[in-house]
């Protein structure tokens, strides 16, 4: 298949540069590249000379076109909830990269160890492990933890219902919002359209020790990850490789027993069907954080700050439109959000786990 045969895919020599350092995604085997593609602002995220060998380029030619083909609607959805790949780099046979979307601002925190901001990643609900340089947090409620997990859970479900398989979860690929509606996934070039694979999985060692004897990516595999993830959030412990008796119990009791049963079964990456599908959809339900009486809706919230807010401070979402409003008025042209020194939502943490 050629570059020109689908119109998914673009020349490298199309992309202008947008004024962003690299950034090498360790321990991935790819960089992110701030580039243009005529007025609109992307990361390209560029693969080495390793990962282009086992890219499968018609399953990401695939993947690209899966985008495309939505509703319009469902299309805005995907948008706002995950860095779905826009173009392909390069072409099918050869491909170099992809391009895709900056996270909005409401995904980014205000960096705690310098100037600028990060990416809000599940990380942060936890406890840094030891050997890690990020800095402490104050802890997480757990009204907050499960509602962020409900939106996880509920967005993971939409994938599955349109014939898609995250495949990859962890903590460093799932953005949440400073409001705790909402999630962002990244690195979404790891996701399985109809069951085409565009490369071999790079799942964490820590991942790959919980979740065992997999035959490849599937919903089982998925909501195994995911069961794993809330039992690390939940506990505030995410060394955890196995869950001793006085944890299970612990679990029960902040949980019910019920659903700690659930999500210990629901480990094992077996058994999975309907029944599994809708208990998932219960614990959205039961998870979600309600409206607050004041009718803040999906955008807003109220409790204890996330992770990242300061009371009595703007959030980065406002200052954003403070920064836009004050640029319209003053008539400067100015870039999206990542060209005033915004970072991209990109698959690296904060902290890169090792939890062996």
């Amino acid at each position: 298949m050629g570059q020109g045969d689908t119109g998914r895919w673009i020349s490298p020599h199309r992309l202008g540069r947008s004024g962003h350092q690299r950034i090498r995604l360790d321990p991935s085997n790819a960089e992110l590249l701030g580039c243009r593609l005529g007025e609109r602002t992307y990361l390209f995220k560029k693969y080495d000379s390793d990962a282009r060998r086992q890219i499968d380029g018609e399953a990401l030619d695939a993947l690209v076109g899966w985008r495309t083909g939505l509703p319009a609607g469902q299309r805005r959805r995907l948008d706002a909830g995950a860095a779905w790949p826009h173009f392909g780099v390069g072409s099918p046979d050869q491909p170099q990269g992809v391009l895709v979307p900056y996270a909005d601002p409401e995904f980014l925190m205000p960096n705690p160890t310098g100037p600028g901001l990060v990416p809000r990643t599940l990380g942060w609900l936890v406890p840094p492990s030891a050997d890690q340089p990020r800095p402490r947090r104050r802890p997480v409620p757990l009204r907050t933890k499960l509602s962020v997990l409900a939106e996880v859970i509920d967005t993971v479900l939409w994938f599955h219902d349109h014939d898609v398989v995250v495949n990859d979860v962890q903590f460093e690929n799932v953005l949440f919002s400073t409001q705790g509606h909402g999630t962002y996934f990244v690195d979404c070039d790891s996701m399985v359209v109809a069951g085409r694979i565009v490369s071999p999985p790079a799942a964490p060692a820590y991942l790959n020790e919980v979740v065992r004897a997999s035959p490849g990516p599937s919903r089982a595999t998925d909501f195994a990850k995911i069961a794993w993830l809330a039992v690390w959030v939940v506990l505030d412990q995410p060394d955890l490789l196995e869950i001793p008796n006085r944890l299970r119990s612990g679990l029960a009791g902040m949980l019910r027993a019920d659903v700690a049963e659930f999500l210990l079964a629901a480990h094992s990456a077996a058994d999975f069907g309907p029944a599994h599908t809708d208990r998932w959809r219960r614990l959205v339900r039961e998870w979600r954080r309600p409206e607050s009486s004041s009718g803040a809706g999906p955008g807003g919230r109220s409790g204890p700050p996330l992770p990242g807010e300061r009371p009595g401070w703007a959030s980065p979402a406002l200052l954003d439109t403070v920064l836009d409003r004050l640029d319209q008025a003053h008539r400067v042209i100015v870039g999206p959000a990542a060209d005033r020194g915004v970072p991209p939502a990109c698959p690296v943490a904060p902290d890169q786990r090792n939890l062996r």
